[in-house]
């Protein structure tokens, strides 16, 4: 294996006029450089083009690609666009989301993960929060958009304690940044268009090939969270939908039962509670009452303990992070709108009805 890897970073732009400058001078700012850094510019209504264009001089092996067609595709359509660009030279590729920054060393620790395995397909960062500035909104606005961040910054902590637990073997190489052997990724045949979450998708085609896929915590990068109940339902059915398609696609095999297991477990689940809180019939009446099983008790308890524990993979944990989990109340809300849209993405993707970003 050579000491010294080729590197290009992709990065698909839907109107992102207003974080797309951030992202690439965190690119920039490397200390392992990128051979090539490439924009696609998909079919932007706003002054995306603009900005990046005003940064390849400074930046000339920054390459913008505009697609003009008038349609925005599906992210691994753009992605696809990127790959059919990059340099014969380069050896791995890293896809980053637009609205995102990573550190300075976030691409020395990448070539690091690929130089000491050559089995290595891809490899993914940790997903961390940029904390946003709630100075200018008033009210309700600003308390719904300040829990809604804490409930997702706790949330995005239990995501990298997952990683952490299956680091030689992550489920899902996920789009905000995660990068690829370009040998492996050509093999896969890039990304597929027709999926809502093409970075699963690619994650199980190089892991079938016979790659490996890992986290390394060591690899840092950054995203804004949606801050309205609007974009986060959007982001979360899209997420849903887009993981019942794929493993529709897939079947069971040995990369997917985890998964599958996961979602028998939510239909038990929901089967346990509607048995809870079932209705009753006396003498011709129908009355609610709650019908606690010790082990349903036991499960809960199991459950929240471990909630605590997760919490010591947050960043930057506050005071306000360990009360919302010590009081349940914010996130047990939060579980029963997830367990709506769950429901909800099950009955999209068993009706196949058509998907959108």
């Amino acid at each position: 294996m050579r000491n010294h890897l080729n590197v290009a970073v992709l990065i698909p732009a839907h109107n992102e006029q207003k974080c797309i400058e951030a992202c690439l001078k965190s690119v920039f700012d490397q200390t392992y450089r990128p051979v090539q850094i490439i924009v696609v510019n998909d079919a932007s209504t706003d002054d995306t083009h603009g900005v990046v264009t005003s940064l390849t001089q400074a930046y000339p092996h920054l390459c913008l690609i505009d697609n003009e067609s008038g349609c925005p595709l599906f992210r691994s359509g753009a992605l696809n666009i990127g790959l059919h660009n990059i340099d014969p030279s380069v050896d791995i590729v890293m896809a980053l989301d637009a609205d995102s920054f990573i550190s300075n060393d976030c691409i020395e620790q990448v070539v690091k993960s690929f130089i000491s395995d050559d089995k290595l397909g891809g490899v993914c960062s940790i997903a961390g929060l940029i904390e946003p500035d709630l100075r200018s909104l008033k009210g309700v606005k600003k308390v719904i958009s300040w829990l809604l961040w804490e409930i997702q910054k706790i949330e995005y902590g239990g995501f990298d304690a997952e990683r952490t637990a299956t680091y030689d073997n992550v489920l899902i190489l996920h789009g905000l940044c995660s990068a690829f052997r370009i040998e492996a990724i050509n093999n896969t045949g890039g990304y597929s268009n027709d999926q809502l979450l093409e970075d699963y998708d690619l994650t199980l085609k190089i892991k079938e090939l016979g790659w490996k896929a890992k986290f390394n915590p060591k690899i840092h990068a950054f995203t804004k969270p949606p801050l309205t109940f609007k974009g986060l339902l959007k982001q979360r059915f899209r997420w849903m939908r887009g993981g019942v398609d794929i493993l529709v696609k897939h079947g069971v095999n040995k990369y997917t039962w985890s998964d599958f297991f996961n979602h028998v477990v939510f239909i038990a689940l929901l089967v346990g509670v509607i048995l809870i809180v079932a209705p009753t019939s006396s003498k011709g009446a129908w009355e609610f009452t709650l019908n606690f099983h010790p082990i349903a008790i036991a499960l809960a308890a199991v459950g929240y303990l471990t909630s605590i524990y997760k919490l010591k993979f947050v960043r930057d944990i506050n005071f306000a992070d360990v009360l919302i989990r010590l009081l349940i109340i914010p996130e047990l809300l939060m579980s029963i709108i997830y367990f709506a849209l769950q429901m909800s993405a099950y009955v999209a993707s068993i009706a196949k009805i058509k998907k959108t970003w």
